[in-house]
């Protein structure tokens, strides 16, 4: 699905946590989305982020996003462990 269609739902803030890719179809990529939920919720956004960009312009665009991200393929221990260092202490 887009970034435009999952923001469409009214319950989409209440997720625990939040794993997208970062080429989404529609305008807005998986960063966008993310940052679109952070700004309506006042606690941090627990997310990771997973994608197959692995350019230098694409790392550059990046570097100072504060969830964490995966390239492909994804390993689940990997995942995991991004997610569990989100969790409160």
């Amino acid at each position: 699905y887009s970034a435009e269609d999952t923001l469409r739902h009214s319950d989409i803030g209440n997720a625990d946590f939040f794993i997208v890719d970062y080429s989404l179809s529609g305008k807005l990529s998986g960063l966008d989305l993310l940052r679109i939920l952070q700004q309506r919720q006042l606690a941090p956004l627990r997310a990771v982020i997973i994608t197959g960009e692995t350019s230098s312009g694409f790392i550059n665009l990046t570097s100072d996003i504060s969830w964490p991200m995966l390239h492909k393929p994804a390993n689940l221990a990997r995942l995991l462990a991004a997610l569990h260092r989100q969790m409160p202490t």
